[in-house]
């Protein structure tokens, strides 16, 4: 018995120092691009919202005009993609209510909160509409000036919201006969 274990240990120990002689190398060829892939974007004028109340701000320009600040695809998908959805979606929440007759501005400042469909659309494209004026000023030679702007205008909005809110709560704390 003693020469089988003798004998199983020897080949063990044969197994374990030639495995690790042995390097393995695994070689994986990756070709290399034939040529740079050109990616087609289509044009802005392709692009139209569902007929209502509120409509897109049309680009003056292409896709590329604005690289290599904002390269194509991006403007593409948030024009195209984003601000599309959102003023569509604006448009079928709004239809047949008394808020057809509102600004954007009118529907955010009176917005049920608890209304997760027109409150996401309507931020939505009111956001893409202030960068669509922004969009719009590619000669614009202060965009800082010009974000600073849009900026003050957004929080003026959030400010109006917050004090909508507040006299919300304050009717809802005099209706429940508590404060």
């Amino acid at each position: 018995m003693n020469k089988k274990i003798l004998f199983f240990i020897s080949v063990c120990t044969l197994m374990i120092i030639s495995c690790n002689n042995k390097k393995l190398t695994e070689v994986v060829e990756v070709p290399l691009p034939s040529a740079e892939e050109k990616i087609t974007v289509g044009m802005p004028d392709d692009v139209k919202a569902d007929e209502g109340t509120f409509e897109m701000i049309k680009l003056p320009y292409s896709y590329e005009a604005l690289a290599p600040n904002i390269d194509a695809l991006t403007m593409e998908m948030h024009y195209s993609k984003h601000y599309l959805t959102y003023t569509n979606n604006l448009n079928k929440a709004i239809a047949g209510t008394e808020s057809e007759n509102l600004t954007i501005e009118e529907i955010l400042k009176r917005l049920d909160t608890s209304n997760d469909d027109l409150r996401n659309n309507a931020g939505g494209y009111y956001n893409h509409s202030v960068f669509g004026k922004v969009w719009r000023q590619k000669q614009h030679h202060n965009l800082k000036t010009l974000w600073h702007q849009q900026l003050l205008e957004i929080l003026g909005l959030l400010k109006s919201l917050n004090h909508s809110l507040k006299m919300l709560q304050l009717n809802n704390l005099d209706q429940d006969g508590r404060g």
